[in-house]
This record gives structure tokens, C-alpha cells and sequence, in this order.
């Protein structure tokens, strides 16, 4: 490789007028990459609390893909007009979710969320108690984070005894 430089006759000089990449530096920008995410994904969540379908549909990317208790919705209208109210419903229904875990990669213009959740209470009068994971994947678009792909997976857990 020496030998091919020296014959390309190429001069290396280290640059000065411009920010070192840093550990602390990237790992600061990966935070903030990550908080902004986790920003969108907080807010899909209180929208879905909230029963607010427009604040849903407006941080769901168009070519969305939901895979939900085996069925698929196979895109942002499909889920708007098939998933989403009961979503809603169910969890304004008197169950409480807590996230038991929740990592975040940003890959370039893509990030991963995967995150472990726990719901517990009461659903239309009947005991509710499961466990479940959710992951996400997010694209970067001119206007923000999107969401263009869920998958909710869930399992009844025994009850407490």
C-alpha cells in the first residue's frame, strides 16, 4: 500500500479547520439521534392513549406496515381504518402499560426501537395481565422521524398468586 501511495505521489496532512470526530462527540450525537426518536415514539404512545388518531396517523409513515396478533396492515389507511380504534380503545379501557425495557440504534436514516412493555388491569371488566414486546422501525424524512414499520407481539401471563 506504501508503494502505491508513494506512486499516486499523495501528500497527507492533517486538517485543522474542522471538528475532530471524538468519541464524546459521536456519542453525543448518537444520544440526541436516539432522544429524537424516542421523542416520536413517546408521542405515538400519548396519542394512542389520548384517542387522538390524527396526532397517530401523522408521525405513521404512508407506506407504514403493522404486523398485530397475526393480522398485517399493510399500510397507514389500512391501519387507520382497521387496528387503530381498537388500540385505542384497549388502552383507554383501564389497563396501565409499563415499558420494561426500551434500546433505540440509529442506523443512518433508519432506527430500530425494540422494547419490552408490560400491561396489567382491568378491560371491559375482564382481568388483564400480559407481556409483550413491540419493535419499530422509524425512516428519516424532510419532515421528521417517521414510523414505517410495528410489530406487536403479546402473551397472557398467569395470574398473580
Amino acid at each position: 500500500m506504501l508503494l502505491l501511495l508513494g506512486a499516486l505521489d499523495c501528500t497527507f496532512e492533517r486538517r485543522t479547520d474542522r471538528p475532530t470526530d471524538r468519541p464524546a462527540d459521536s456519542g453525543q450525537r448518537a444520544a440526541a439521534l436516539a432522544d429524537s426518536v424516542r421523542a416520536v415514539i413517546d408521542a405515538f404512545d400519548a396519542a394512542l392513549l389520548a384517542g387522538d388518531s390524527t396526532a397517530v396517523l401523522a408521525l405513521l409513515d404512508s407506506a407504514l406496515v403493522v404486523y398485530e396478533s397475526g393480522a398485517v396492515d399493510s399500510s397507514r389507511a389500512a391501519y387507520a381504518s382497521g387496528h387503530l380504534q381498537a388500540d385505542m380503545r384497549f388502552l383507554r379501557s383501564g389497563v396501565t402499560k409499563n415499558v420494561l425495557s426500551s434500546d433505540i440504534e440509529v442506523l443512518g436514516a433508519a432506527a430500530l426501537a425494540l422494547t419490552r412493555y408490560r400491561i396489567s388491569g382491568d378491560s371491559d371488566g375482564q382481568p388483564v395481565r400480559m407481556e409483550g414486546t413491540q419493535t419499530m422501525l422509524l425512516v428519516r424524512t424532510p419532515s421528521g422521524w417517521k414510523i414505517r414499520h410495528i410489530h406487536w407481539s403479546s402473551r397472557r401471563l398467569a395470574p398473580p398468586s
